[in-house]
């Protein structure tokens, strides 16, 4: 009976284990605020099922003119050390504004582009890559920068962002913020 009980536990703790830690924020909310991004209402969208009321915005830029540098910055509470990987609940409506830049400045040199897929008017999750697989994030517990910027000209919508250490998870759909998250 002993040796049954400490299977399942350990089995138990395995099962929660391989779960991952699944960190949620809304895009509309970061920690410093720039120029060009706005959290402006999404009437665009044909299913109009967004996390809250509002999204983060970069305008489309006027036809001849060079897309306006900006940036705003989430500061996460990262509650773990541990291999992370970095999603965006995303919306496009063309291929000249498909995609931001995502820097963080604790963790790697630069910015990497996150989005550039083909996926228009419809909001949908896409992830940072390091070439053709997940960028894999090895977070320290405490506070982290992430630093979303502009990157095209066109109209590009942010909703979510999901920080996860499970390496085959595959957002959908709206997900629960995390309490506490963004400072």
């Amino acid at each position: 009976m002993k040796n049954i009980i400490i299977t399942l536990a350990i089995l138990a703790v395995f099962s929660l284990s391989s779960f991952g830690t699944d960190l949620v924020w809304e895009a509309e909310a970061p920690t410093k605020k720039g120029k060009v991004f706005a959290a402006e209402s999404l009437t665009r969208d044909p299913s109009n099922k967004i996390s809250g009321s509002k999204v983060l915005s970069v305008p489309k830029t006027p036809k001849g003119e060079q897309p306006k540098a900006d940036e705003v910055t989430y500061t996460i509470n990262v509650p773990s050390n541990g291999t992370y990987y970095l999603w965006a609940r995303v919306r496009w409506s063309t291929g000249c504004g498909n995609s931001f830049l995502i820097g963080m400045p604790n963790i790697f040199k630069g910015s990497i582009i996150i989005g550039g897929d083909a996926t228009y008017n419809s909001l949908h999750w896409v992830s940072l890559k390091d070439g053709k697989n997940l960028k894999k994030l090895t977070l320290k517990k405490g506070k982290q920068d992430i630093v979303l910027s502009t990157k095209e000209t066109g109209s590009a919508m942010c909703d979510q962002f999901l920080l996860t250490t499970d390496a085959k998870k595959k957002p959908s759909g709206i997900m629960t913020a995390t309490k506490n998250l963004v400072d």
